[in-house]
């Protein structure tokens, strides 16, 4: 895919990137985060953004915002594009660490600097990479909310209520799980 949907700017909102940082690297966590995160987080519904990235339509769905709920309230969510940012930030950690060169692959040392070891490291890229996940589980929400605007979507996670499949929203709350109250009545034996 070379047809990138975020930029270095976007990445660079995200997390700590230096002004001279290695942009090829980004751009590859960038390439990474499209080609496998949201590809497995959105089958091939990622391709159908993809192709619709400038259709109005899909605008918030990309840069987020405010929708109505069947309850009448308002949810917000902050885009597939901010997703995005926050998979290759933690993909631009894990690449940045490494430098390769003709004696293999090193690690930066000076006597003025020390790397961070490798679990603190991954300790930022899971932090981000959770981060990312939460954003998306928003984002989800969303999606199962505009059913009718994208019915291509699928996702295990919508409920009766979230594909618009049952009205009744006396009985169903905005997460789709029904409760009632039963009772029994006892009748004396004697």
């Amino acid at each position: 895919m070379s047809n990138l949907l975020i930029t270095i700017e976007e990445v660079r909102n995200i997390g700590q990137l230096s002004i001279h940082c290695d942009k090829s690297k980004i751009i590859l966590g960038i390439t990474q985060a499209q080609n496998h995160d949201m590809k497995k987080l959105l089958q091939d519904f990622w391709y159908i953004v993809l192709e619709n990235k400038d259709n109005e339509i899909f605008h918030t769905l990309l840069f987020g915002g405010k929708y109505e709920v069947q309850s009448g309230g308002y949810k917000y969510h902050e885009g597939l594009k901010n997703v995005l940012a926050h998979y290759a930030y933690a993909r631009y950690i894990m690449l940045n660490e490494y430098n390769d060169t003709p004696v293999g692959n090193m690690d930066f040392q000076s006597s003025f600097y020390s790397s961070k070891s490798s679990s603190s490291i991954k300790m930022q890229y899971d932090y981000y990479r959770n981060l990312a996940h939460a954003l998306f589980k928003d984002v989800d929400t969303y999606l199962c909310f505009s059913k009718s605007i994208f019915p291509e979507y699928n996702s295990s996670e919508c409920g009766p209520c979230l594909n618009n499949t049952e009205k009744n929203s006396s009985s169903v709350t905005p997460y789709g799980i029904k409760s009632s109250v039963i009772t029994k009545k006892i009748t004396p034996l004697w």
